[in-house]
């Protein structure tokens, strides 16, 4: 009897658990909403700060566009996220995993699309601009995470 006891009590204790992540995860919540509307903002910012940092010439603005553009369309939202949790629960594990295959083929494109508007960015930049884009990109983002901030 007190190993039965000892059971439901550890399985409601993992119940509760895992129902209190599954609702910090949910994208529907107003502090995720917020969350993902901070992060796009910081993210614009970054950008507008990269740009101004480049001292870009009018020449290379169309690069810089194509570049900027192809990194937003690389965004999705809580929404997206909502809708593809929903296409799952109906799927099983063979649909699944095809799912996430196709995704994954799907990110993978956006990120060749990506990648070639880099290219041509970094085409159209001279040394000292270059230099600033990867400082800019990499080296304040990992010296933060050296220094203990994420």
């Amino acid at each position: 009897m007190k190993t039965s006891l000892n059971r439901l009590a550890a399985a409601l204790l993992l119940g509760a658990t895992l129902a209190s992540g599954v609702a910090f995860a949910d994208p529907d919540r107003a502090e995720s909403g917020k969350r993902w509307e901070m992060m796009q903002e910081h993210r614009q910012e970054r950008l507008e700060a990269l740009k101004a940092a480049l001292k870009l010439k009018p020449e290379q603005s169309a690069a810089w566009d194509a570049y900027a553009a192809a990194l937003g369309k690389a965004m999705p939202g809580p929404e997206d996220w909502k809708a593809q949790r929903e296409r799952m629960r109906e799927m099983n594990a063979l649909e699944r995993h095809r799912a996430h295959v196709e995704q994954l083929e799907q990110r993978l494109a956006e990120m060749k699309t990506t990648g070639q508007a880099l290219a041509t960015l970094d085409d159209a930049l001279d040394a000292e601009q270059k230099k600033t884009f990867d400082d800019f990109r990499w080296g304040s983002m990992h010296g933060r995470r050296e220094k203990g901030w994420h």
